[in-house]
């Protein structure tokens, strides 16, 4: 039983980061369904559960019902798109066949290392690839995921503006993978620590994901987690949370040096690199999300205000485009959008907990994260993100002696 657990657990996650795209819809849809199906039946489970997720699905499930009843009529909405709306049904039901599965899925601690430590060397293995250009590396992932214009801030050669996803193709995405591995890291760490070599690797690792991804987001939720885990590593030691940032501060500079060997940069102006220019991006990026959010409800009726202008093909428009998460529940729901938003964090918080009261630190960086994301990115919206930060935190780990950590 255990070691069919222990397949279906690895199948799932490699379909979740490395094919839940355009292009394998039909394969990830297929493998999902059918990998959660034979979990729950073969497995004797008597339902699906969600556990603290169900009140979630319930509301959002009814939500679209509702704006897909609305659609047909011209005093509700302009621009919702049947469509879209069930496609994110679509995305409803593939999220709780995932819940249900990784929920209830019980993985050794020691077989979860090997699956994301491996994961990791494998992605940031190919985003220093893109960087140092031995050879077309975006031509072979344009030729699997297809060609965007991700891949042009990949074919730049210096750091100033060479951005990279890897994988994901999309640096955000890149971005909220590190962030949320670099928690679970932390986390595991806590619970059982790993030789100081294999600690320095897998921060440098991280350092250098961060720094060629090229994102801001990243950059702040990253630190936001190494804050957080040293705190409560150290019982809010003060002294012993500097001597660990200290710690790391050669792996930093050792990183940064081989990025920049050749570049005739200044090692001590960080402003170079486009993951420190903050404030840039609050103008730049984060201010025309916002800014595009009032415009669109500058149109709203009451109903609009209350429901929202329902789930509508964003790509079709600039102005329409919100890029984060409670931009797009916003825009989508309204102010049922900003509940469900509030309820999608509450579950997250909640799950599992009755398994584990360990569970409760887990769930807080699950929640932490995706809510600083959902500020400025992508997460729940993101199906490939949410379906991989679901098989990061949601399993029960084991210890060699069963107990759950």
């Amino acid at each position: 039983m255990a070691q069919r657990i222990r397949m279906i657990y690895l199948l799932l996650v490699l379909v979740c980061v490395f094919l839940v795209t355009d292009r394998f819809t039909i394969i990830y849809i297929a493998a999902i369904l059918g990998l959660s199906l034979f979990d729950v039946f073969v497995n004797q489970k008597a339902k699906l559960s969600l556990g603290s997720f169900d009140r979630f699905y319930f509301c959002l499930i009814i939500l679209l019902i509702v704006t897909l009843v609305l659609s047909v009529m011209p005093f509700y909405s302009t621009i919702a798109n049947q469509n879209v709306i069930i496609k994110e049904l679509l995305r409803c039901i593939l999220h709780v066949m995932l819940i249900a599965t990784f929920s209830t899925a019980r993985i050794s601690l020691t077989f979860y290392k090997k699956i994301w430590l491996s994961l990791l060397t494998l992605i940031i293995g190919i985003a220093v690839l893109q960087y140092v250009k031995v050879f077309d590396i975006d031509g072979i992932l344009a030729s699997i995921y297809g060609r965007t214009g991700q891949f042009y801030n990949s074919q730049q050669t210096t750091l100033e503006s060479f951005r990279c996803g890897s994988v994901f193709i999309n640096p955000n995405d890149f971005a909220a993978f590190l962030s949320a591995s670099l928690s679970i890291f932390l986390y595991i760490q806590r619970k059982q620590a790993d030789s100081l070599l294999i600690r320095m690797l897998v921060y440098g690792m991280y350092i250098m994901g961060f720094v060629l991804s090229g994102s801001r987001s990243g950059m702040l939720v990253g630190f936001a987690m190494v804050a957080w885990h040293l705190y409560l590593t150290n019982n809010r030691k003060i002294s012993m949370i500097v001597a660990k940032f200290i710690f790391i501060i050669p792996i930093v500079a050792v990183v940064l040096f081989i990025l920049f060997w050749g570049q005739g940069y200044d090692l001590s102006d960080l402003s170079v690199l486009r993951m420190f220019r903050v404030s840039q991006g609050l103008e730049n990026s984060f201010g025309i999300k916002i800014s595009n959010l009032i415009n669109l409800f500058k149109q709203a009726n009451p109903l609009n205000i209350i429901l929202g202008f329902g789930p509508y093909d964003h790509s079709r428009s600039y102005e329409l485009s919100m890029d984060f998460d409670i931009g797009y529940f916003i825009a989508f729901f309204g102010l049922a959008g900003v509940g469900s938003h509030c309820l999608l964090i509450s579950s997250i918080r909640k799950i599992g907990t009755k398994h584990s009261s360990c569970r409760k630190e887990l769930n807080t960086c699950f929640a932490f994260i995706a809510l600083l994301f959902g500020l400025t990115a992508g997460v729940y919206f993101s199906l490939r993100m949410f379906s991989v930060y679901l098989a990061m935190f949601l399993p029960l780990l084991q210890k060699s002696d069963g107990e759950l950590i």
